[in-house]
Formats: structure tokens, C-alpha cells, sequence
């Protein structure tokens, strides 16, 4: 979990979840990319799969899952 408070985490767990599968790829393949111009492409790409659409459907689902147990 990030940090020592409850304020934000939330956005960076939930960040860690597509870094590696989404993020870190796409870094590589626009390494010569300003920063803005890969920021425009992450969201782009995120709105394109809809994962921006469905974030917080897919935790809330994932937390309802784990806390019947």
C-alpha cells in the first residue's frame, strides 16, 4: 500500500495495476515522445480499451469478491 495515510492511495494501487501491462510498454515504444505527447497517448489508449469507463466497476467488483470471503 502506498503511504502512511489512507488520503490517495487508493489512486496509486489502483495505478500499479495497469502500469506494467499498459504503462511501461507504452513507455518504451515512444521513448523519443515528449511527456505530453505520451500523457495524450496513455489516455488515449486508456479511453480506447475502456479501461476508463469501467475502473472503478472493476474495483468496486474485485472488492465485493475478496470481502465475502
Amino acid at each position: 500500500m502506498h503511504g502512511k495515510t489512507r488520503r490517495g492511495a487508493l489512486i496509486f494501487d489502483v495505478a500499479d495495476l495497469f502500469k506494467d501491462a499498459i504503462v511501461m510498454p507504452l513507455a518504451f515504444k515512444l521513448t523519443n515522445n515528449k511527456d505530453q505527447d505520451f500523457r495524450d497517448e496513455l489516455i488515449d489508449f486508456f479511453w480506447d480499451i475502456g479501461i476508463m469507463n469501467n475502473i472503478f466497476d472493476i474495483v468496486k467488483e474485485t472488492a465485493l469478491t475478496f470481502s465475502k470471503d
